[in-house]
């Protein structure tokens, strides 16, 4: 329902809505909604809620609610680098990003994650080396150069052979098409599966002495549930047998 709510104002769907949303962020010294999805990462949108929360619970809710799923974006392999880096998470500490130097990226056109990015000039493919632009850049400070590198160290995706340019970033994209629940449920969905390494069958087996394979040996078993060739009965008995539950 929350990220509905800022949805709606990317749709223009109650302009009188949008207004007002504007005028609280301009009365609280906060940049426009339109910059927060645009270019905020998920500590300025917590950092905006906690300042709404005490004129309009229902807005903060909703700062709160964007926070926490571009938290999860942020942790998923297939965004991970379409991401804000002024506010990122991960942006904490020695890391952190200051409004000036974020305006100064911005400056440059530099906005997320993945132009940060060095590429390999034979390949064409990322590293995770800070790009030579900004590496080299007359118009940063060194300290901030030192953050960006301490931010990229942060981050432990290494699937850079799979990074997909996008020209927005993906909150922002995700925030103009489907119904916004949708999507964030999927989202949590996938975070969910991929957090689970291993069937609880698994450990049940390790627990009760029963001889097991290697992990990956055993997930690859699952397997057979995806083969198009194998019956719908043996499929069933299979899983059951997988899942100790026959």
């Amino acid at each position: 329902m929350q990220l509905n709510l800022i949805q709606k104002h990317t749709k223009n769907q109650y302009p009188q809505f949008s207004n007002i949303l504007n005028t609280l962020l301009q009365n609280l010294n906060r940049p426009s909604i339109e910059q927060h999805i645009k270019l905020f990462g998920p500590i300025q949108w917590e950092k905006t809620g906690n300042k709404v929360k005490n004129i309009n619970i229902l807005i903060a809710q909703a700062m709160q609610a964007v926070s926490n799923f571009i938290r999860t974006l942020e942790k998923d392999r297939n965004s991970w680098h379409a991401v804000p880096i002024y506010g990122h998470s991960l942006a904490q500490g020695l890391a952190e990003i200051t409004y000036q130097e974020f305006r100064t990226l911005f400056e440059m056109g530099i906005n997320t994650i993945r132009q940060l990015l060095q590429t390999d000039k034979l390949t064409g493919q990322y590293t995770k080396a800070l790009s030579h632009r900004i590496a080299n850049s007359q118009l940063l400070q060194r300290a901030t150069i030192l953050k960006l590198n301490l931010l990229l160290g942060k981050i432990r995706h290494s699937n850079l052979n799979e990074i997909v340019v996008t020209p927005t970033p993906v909150f922002e994209r995700l925030i103009q098409g489907r119904n916004m629940s949708q999507v964030h449920k999927k989202v949590k969905e996938k975070e969910l599966t991929q957090s689970i390494k291993k069937a609880p069958a698994y450990n049940s087996r390790i627990r009760d002495r029963i001889m097991v394979p290697e992990t990956g040996t055993f997930i690859s078993a699952y397997g057979i549930l995806n083969n198009p060739i194998v019956p719908l009965k043996t499929k069933e008995i299979s899983f059951k047998i997988l899942n100790r539950t026959l």
